[in-house]
């Protein structure tokens, strides 16, 4: 049995998160390497994002909180294959069992209930996550195969945003089309979500518990009618250059918005140009902050730079309350709002 997968490997700012739109429709977010990410995002993958927030945990195995209708759209676009000890990876797997043996089944389980997420009890669906003790681990598969509890089993790894052939754009996978929700993918290039896949049975924020509620993006807006996006707008967030990011700096940058159609974005990161400070002017901040930038009675985004203070706890004091003077005297005319701690 193989035991570790390789997944292709995340970096940068890399990640996944989901969001809730005005009309309490659910969307899974795919942000690239150079962001915008928004400070609050936990690092993630689509998957991960599902069997961690698309779940209720109140009873013994967690369920998932699909309707039986979008589990099959998301099974739909699984690969399934017979149960072989030889040529499976034998975690994060969906295990479809013969529901006849559902109570011999359960039995193997027995004190290791929490490595299970059931997704269809009528279908016998169950998501196999991982156990520590891999002694055990190895028992328990080796125990599904005596017993032919298992009729087939798939890994569960959904890589939903791929670029097109020749180019940086994006587009949803081939294999992804049944998925039950809407997906938003950020190009290379280009900070900007895009959707890229909306389905009719989508998921929806009264499916989640008011726990998970909380962990998604709120956005102000309709999945439905809204294609492409800033997140900036909504969250603050990092970013590194890319297209239609200022080339002020090798790899933190502004980001230019639409200055007629918005009146302030919103960075975790907050700088200011300075010779003495060019290189050390970083303080470290436990939360994001918003800056909001008016010149010309319009509100602009304009010299605001991205890398937030990371290293003003390595000056002394008086560097430290120089280079807090050096960003009021250079922030003022433009009224910003900051607030270091």
């Amino acid at each position: 049995m193989i035991k570790d997968k390789e997944y292709p490997a995340t970096h940068s700012m890399s990640t996944s998160w989901f969001a809730i739109d005005n009309e309490g429709n659910v969307a899974l977010l795919e942000f690239n390497e150079n962001g915008p990410v928004p400070a609050i995002a936990h690092e993630d993958s689509i998957e991960g994002v599902i069997i961690d927030r698309f779940v209720d945990e109140s009873g013994k195995i967690r369920r998932i909180i699909l309707t039986q209708e979008q589990v099959d759209l998301l099974i739909s676009c699984l690969t399934f294959n017979p149960f072989d000890l030889e040529n499976i990876f034998f975690n994060h797997i969906v295990l479809r069992i013969d529901t006849d043996l559902n109570e011999e089944f359960h039995k193997i389980f027995l004190g290791y209930e929490d490595a299970l997420i059931l997704f269809s009890e009528e279908k016998g669906l169950y998501f196999f996550e991982s156990i520590e003790d891999d002694d055990m681990e190895l028992k328990i598969a080796q125990k599904l195969y005596d017993k032919k509890c298992v009729l087939s089993c798939a890994n569960f790894y959904l890589d939903c945003v791929e670029e097109c052939e020749n180019s940086l754009e994006i587009e949803l996978a081939k294999g992804c089309e049944n998925l039950p929700i809407f997906i938003y993918g950020q190009e290379y290039l280009d900070p900007a979500l895009r959707r890229i896949h909306s389905h009719g049975c989508a998921v929806k924020s009264n499916q989640l518990t008011d726990e998970h509620k909380q962990e998604a993006f709120h956005l102000p807006f309709s999945f439905r009618e809204v294609e492409k996006f800033q997140i900036p707008f909504y969250y603050p967030s990092f970013w590194m250059s890319g297209k239609d990011l200022s080339s002020s700096d090798t790899r933190y940058s502004s980001l230019e918005i639409e200055k007629d159609s918005y009146s302030y974005v919103r960075t975790a990161a907050l700088g200011v140009p300075s010779e003495k400070f060019d290189h050390e002017s970083k303080a470290l901040t436990f939360e994001p902050k918003i800056g909001i930038i008016k010149k010309d009675e319009k509100y602009i985004l304009d010299k605001l730079p991205v890398n937030i203070l990371q290293r003003s706890f390595e000056l002394n004091y008086n560097d430290r309350s120089e280079y807090l003077k050096q960003v009021l005297k250079y922030y003022r005319p433009y009224l910003l709002i900051l607030i270091v701690r």
